[in-house]
């Protein structure tokens, strides 16, 4: 028993010099660090080169300072994807090094000919930085290096993925309109017109004003088609657009107009539509297009006159309830005698 004494008292020297080593490396470990990773200047980046295993994509600024995408014709690349890209890179922060020497980086998936995924950016022709991001280096995070440096560090997965499939670039808004700068829609059956805080709905000669809800729901439909494909800019018989299936416009504000055409695809429920400023033969999902061919000019009236009809009922209930209350009048304060 006095023979277990000295060692039971080491064992728990042990374990309490454990216990605060592993209480200090994770306090440091916890310390999120502000220095930042990437201390290159990006805002001139206009060139980008994404790769992977066999595959490569391109992101190039063009002379209007739009992002394109030369594998697709030069067609715009989604602004906001391509901020996220690089907003990202300019976010990760320096932590404790995962490795810092040479021949750690094929271990980790980020040698220069050994990498999960390869970001290249350039500007005005010469090469800005270049980074290499590898394997998984726990819950939501990756290992990534800066080229011509040895450090590897964990950093988080990057919000936009630096894929090489175009079609996770394209821009599938292009045709999108804010309601707020839409003065009126001109559908086949209908038209709508706004004014001050309601709109006029125009069909078979007859106007009628609706409320603004219901009328702004019809223009975010007009304003809001997406873009499933980029077919080019050459025209083809199987587009349907010889014989339209639908077309309306749009008034912007300042007077500017833009017709939307649409031609029926013969394979499924898709659409085809001209840019109306630009040179593009688009794909559309047949739901965009078939929610405004079903709108029913009685629907809306219908539906703003119940609005209408909510909206005073529940005026009603609020005068009701407030009629007999005395008014709150202020108290007024006394300044503290000096």
């Amino acid at each position: 028993m006095k023979n277990a004494v000295p060692l039971l008292t080491a064992l728990l020297a042990v374990q309490i010099s454990l216990a605060f080593g592993i209480k200090y490396f994770d306090t440091q470990r916890g310390t999120p660090s502000t220095e930042k990773l990437i201390k290159t200047d990006l805002s001139k980046v206009d060139k980008i080169v994404l790769e992977e295993k066999n595959a490569s994509l391109v992101l190039q600024k063009n002379s209007d300072n739009v992002w394109v995408l030369p594998s697709k014709l030069d067609y715009p690349a989604e602004p906001e994807s391509v901020s996220r890209l690089l907003d990202g890179l300019k976010e990760y922060t320096r932590g404790w090094p995962v490795a810092k020497t040479e021949d750690a980086a094929p271990r980790f998936r980020v040698a220069d000919n050994n990498f999960q995924e390869k970001i290249t950016l350039s500007a005005g022709g010469k090469e800005v930085d270049t980074y290499l991001i590898g394997s998984a280096a726990g819950f939501n995070k990756v290992h990534f290096r800066i080229a011509r440096q040895t450090e590897i560090n964990a950093v988080e997965l990057p919000s936009q993925n630096a894929s090489t499939n175009v079609d996770d670039w394209i821009d599938r808004g292009i045709l999108h309109i804010e309601p707020d700068n839409i003065v009126s829609v001109d559908l086949p059956q209908l038209k709508l017109a706004r004014r001050q805080k309601a709109f006029d709905l125009t069909s078979r000669d007859k106007t009628t004003t609706i409320d603004a809800l219901t009328g702004g729901e019809v223009l975010e439909n007009a304003g809001g088609i997406d873009v499933s494909d980029v077919l080019g800019t050459e025209i083809a018989p199987s587009y349907g657009l010889t014989s339209p299936a639908f077309s309306y416009t749009i008034t912007k504000k300042g007077g500017g107009k833009l017709n939307f055409v649409f031609g029926k695809m013969a394979d499924g429920n898709f659409y085809v539509i001209k840019q109306p400023t630009g040179p593009f033969y688009l794909k559309v999902d047949g739901y965009f297009v078939d929610r405004l061919k079903n709108i029913v000019p009685g629907e809306l009236i219908a539906k703003s006159d119940q609005l209408r009809k909510m909206r005073e009922k529940a005026d009603k209930v609020l005068i009701e309830r407030t009629k007999g209350m005395q008014p709150v009048v202020p108290t007024e304060i006394e300044s503290p005698k000096k």
